[in-house]
């Protein structure tokens, strides 16, 4: 699944024995706790061999693709194998019916028939470095007792760069630095990043080998799918980060995996170092029931519903189902994720375990006179509770609305561009309109069809309106009873026939005519779209005082276990 990635880690499987894994995942410094139990088992590698701070190692041909995947240096020239699926949307992106790349698979021939892809990246990890002990001291200064600055992704920004210096990305292209919390701030380390972005797509599968399965088999062991997409990092001369130019070169890697055609055998060994999710290992016993009765249950509901819609339209017509792949495999990932973890909370008593644990840790504390461990989870149940009705109206909105149906993205003019579009200046109207139309194009690009679109927004309205009171729906989403009287096809139809975005030619027609502010403010697809950013605003903000007394008591409570 592509998420927002952590922290590259080890998972070490016993082969010996059926399905026996030697549970729990690993920071590359804890390998060496780890390494004797690894020897053991068949693991041949020298220690420093597998991670070495000061020199290379294995994890230097392990790399983030995309900021959601794990990929592997597979050449001495930069080639890059990643999952299937990471790399669908760009093989979709090439695609067209005359050359269905998702059908057909690809394959360049020699280097000058790779395909050069937009705003995707592949992440080197150069170094990795225990801080916390420095922005432990750093957040001392921090006089105000309820701050979060020791979770803020900005602060801990600032104090990468303070702990580098003003000129560290001169003195080396192309690197970064970045600070994350681990184990709910109990631990801090500092990423020396490498980031390029001239990524190439040299082969794939067709998908029936690629997806084999298809969402049915997502999440599921065994797989007997060939997962696999392959491309091709670039570099300048020097072989520094560069954008795109067809005079970059091959990326000459410090280090890659080398491939056995020896196949695997019983018993033979094997790990897997790479970028995991989130994890929720260190959910309370009510985390877990909010997981799956929010969380999951809404999500199942509400993409079940979109992707219906999507596949009937994909079958129907050879385009559309080159146009909206990625977007239903995105979605289906992500359900079949809730699906499955819904199903272990049941079958593998999720909530029991975790209610164990932390029955154990209250035991143990209130032993050591440490009542705080117990106080922590009590925080945590009570705000859970408290916020349910808030998060569940939220996330209906994100997955029924905002993810669910495109226009709601549809492009807002901001005070300022209606103010230019007010205005007797031509240079500011004419402004005004070329970014308005460049906005345009980017929300209403190749891969959408306003038809499929109002489909979609009939199915999920309709389960929303269902769900969500009237007296708390969006604004604009109450003139479904007051001027439609509950028919949402007609307020669907409506919306695209009277919007400047209904289509291309009415965008058109706004954009080559005589443009008014009063048809920005009449606009129905607009009015739904703020409208609904309004209400998403707003639930977000009432939702923020419970945010931070669970974060500061899961501090306390991950670092008592």
């Amino acid at each position: 699944m592509k998420k927002k990635l952590l922290l590259p880690l080890f998972a070490v499987l016993c082969l010996t024995q059926i399905a026996r894994a030697d549970e729990g995942m690993w920071l590359m410094q804890q390998l060496s706790r780890k390494y004797a139990q690894m020897k053991e088992r068949g693991l041949k590698m020298k220690e420093y061999d597998l991670y070495n701070p000061d020199g290379t190692s294995l994890k230097d041909a392990v790399v983030l693709f995309d900021g959601g995947c794990t990929g592997e240096v597979v050449s001495d020239r930069g080639l890059v194998l990643t999952n299937h699926h990471c790399g669908y949307s760009m093989i979709q992106a090439h695609s067209t019916l005359e050359h269905n790349y998702l059908e057909d698979g690809f394959w360049a021939m020699n280097e000058a028939d790779e395909l050069p892809n937009k705003d995707i990246s592949v992440v080197f990890i150069d170094k990795i470095e225990d801080v916390t002990d420095y922005v432990k001291k750093e957040l001392k200064s921090i006089k105000d007792p309820n701050s979060m600055d020791y979770l803020s992704p900005k602060y801990l920004q600032k104090l990468a760069d303070k702990r580098v210096g003003k000129n560290f990305s001169t003195k080396n292209p192309g690197l970064s630095v970045e600070i994350k919390a681990f184990y709910g701030g109990n631990l801090y380390l500092m990423f020396t990043k490498k980031t390029y972005t001239d990524v190439r797509l040299v082969g794939a599968p067709p998908s029936n080998i690629g997806k084999f399965g298809a969402d049915t088999d997502n999440w599921m062991w065994p797989r007997h799918t060939g997962d696999f997409s392959i491309f091709r990092i670039y570099a300048d001369k020097n072989g520094n980060p560069a954008p795109y130019s067809p005079d970059n070169v091959p990326l000459r890697p410090k280090k890659y995996f080398n491939i056995s055609l020896g196949g695997v055998q019983e018993k033979d060994f094997a790990m897997i170092m790479g970028f995991p999710g989130t994890t929720h290992r260190y959910f309370t016993a009510s985390e877990v029931d909010e997981w799956k009765s929010l969380d999951n249950d809404i999500r199942i509901r509400m993409r079940d519903i979109r992707q219906g819609v999507m596949l009937g339209e994909m079958l129907a017509d050879p385009q559309i189902k080159i146009m909206y792949s990625a977007k239903y495999a995105g979605s289906q990932n992500g359900y079949k994720r809730a699906i499955g973890a819904n199903w272990a909370i049941k079958t593998r008593g999720l909530r029991e375990t975790k209610q164990a644990m932390q029955d154990r840790l209250i035991a143990w504390g209130n032993a050591q006179g440490k009542p705080q461990y117990a106080q922590a989870i009590s925080e945590i149940d009570a705000t859970v509770s408290k916020r349910a009705d808030l998060r569940r109206r939220y996330l209906m909105l994100e997955e029924g609305i905002i993810r669910g149906i495109e226009f709601a993205r549809a492009p807002i003019p901001t005070e300022a561009e209606i103010n230019a579009l007010k205005s007797g200046d031509a240079n500011a109207r004419r402004t005004m309109i070329s970014d308005l139309r460049t906005r345009y194009n980017a929300f209403a690009d190749k891969d959408y069809s306003a038809e499929v679109d109002k489909k979609i927004a009939v199915a999920m309205l309709t389960e929303y309106i269902r769900e969500i009171p009237y007296e708390k729906l969006p604004a604009h989403l109450q003139l479904i009873r007051d001027r439609f009287a509950g028919n949402v096809q007609a307020y669907v139809d409506d919306i695209f026939a009277r919007s400047i975005y209904g289509s291309a030619e009415q965008f058109a027609r706004f954009a080559d005519g005589s443009p008014s502010a009063e048809q920005l403010a009449e606009d129905p697809m607009i009015l739904f779209a703020a409208s609904v950013f309004d209400e998403y605003r707003k639930l977000y903000q009432e939702l923020r005082p419970y945010d931070d007394p669970i974060l500061r008591a899961q501090r306390t409570y991950i670092a008592g276990l």
